[in-house]
């Protein structure tokens, strides 16, 4: 395959219809900050025709809470502090709503004045992701909090109960003793009287084996 002969104003040109047929935003700005070329997707994805664009500060499309950091870095960027950065921002489409963009931006020169060139990525879907996956943590964090809660009401109720349940089958029992010691007790009125102490004592194993798990 030979090589591409082109002129300068042709190369330019050749790079301009890449730049207007990728998917990802690219937007340059001057050292002012204002808006100097924008590509197709980027006029597409925010919703302006490329006029409203030109000229304007580029700050001005950015959610107030990321337009700070958003400066900062791009001024660091012109001073020659850093060479490149990569910064997460809303910005402000033409219906006033904001989508998130992952914007790449590096310095170039063009005829000796500083550039910056800006290719922004769209994480709107990713970012929804994020957030339901962090909803959906918290949603687990509230539940496991509201089980424990419900847990421990369910315990204290058994402990309370126990202590009643103990109360009442000491009562049981103590008369169920004092009619095993009386005479002439027929034997079927014995043998149930027999029967019935050893439920209780079962019952007294079961609870105390219950309130040892609780504790």
């Amino acid at each position: 395959m030979g090589w591409i002969s082109l002129e300068k104003g042709e190369f330019r040109m050749f790079i301009k219809e890449i730049l207007d047929n990728i998917d990802d935003l690219i937007i340059c700005l001057n050292t002012n900050l204002e808006i100097e070329y924008t590509n197709k997707a980027f006029c597409k994805i925010l919703g302006y025709e490329k006029e409203d664009l030109m000229g304007k500060y580029t700050p001005d499309f950015i959610h107030p809470e990321d337009a700070g950091a958003f400066i900062n870095l791009i001024i660091e960027i012109f001073d020659g502090r850093e060479t490149k950065g990569i910064i997460r921002v809303r910005l402000k489409k033409s219906d006033e709503n904001y989508i998130w963009l992952d914007f790449f931006c590096i310095k170039i020169s063009e005829n000796n004045t500083p550039k910056l060139v800006i290719i922004g990525k769209n994480i709107e879907v990713q970012k929804r992701i994020i957030d339901l996956e962090l909803k959906f943590v918290k949603l687990i964090k509230k539940l496991d909090k509201r089980l424990i809660e419900l847990k421990l009401k369910k315990d204290d109720l058994f402990v309370y109960l126990v202590g009643d349940l103990q109360e009442l089958i000491k009562v049981i029992k103590s008369c169920t003793q004092n009619l095993l010691k009386l005479e002439n007790l027929s034997p079927e009125v014995s043998t149930e009287l027999k029967k019935l102490y050893k439920n209780q004592l079962k019952m007294e194993d079961l609870i105390l084996t219950k309130k040892e798990l609780v504790f």
